[in-house]
């Protein structure tokens, strides 16, 4: 399993051929998620993931995907705002490897 750093680093050594969308399919996909990432952050949740799986048919190697919505059960609350708040004040210059971020943000 690769983390989203893996990810980008393979995508980029492969010219971003990893996952086969047409335009059409890329702007469902996108939109399906942010609805999804709107959905949670309704709800106060945060810290979640997006499982990818891809498949390729060894015999005519078309691809087949599937995608989820993972570890979404963290809310955000008094012991994350605290967390968000220690690593921003105290630990400057860490903004960008932070988790405990408020729900919109993701």
């Amino acid at each position: 399993m690769l983390k989203d750093t893996n990810f980008t680093q393979i995508t980029k050594a492969i010219g971003n051929k990893l996952i086969n969308l047409n335009k059409d399919e890329s702007k469902a996909l996108a939109s399906v998620l942010e609805a999804d990432s709107k959905f949670l952050a309704s709800h106060g949740l945060m810290d979640y993931s997006l499982l990818l799986v891809v498949e390729t048919c060894p015999i005519d190697g078309r691809q087949s995907y599937h995608m989820g919505i993972i570890d979404y059960l963290q809310t955000w609350n008094c012991s994350k705002k605290m967390e968000h708040c220690f690593k921003t004040t105290i630990k400057r210059g860490i903004k960008d490897k932070l988790s405990a971020v408020p729900p919109p943000l993701y």
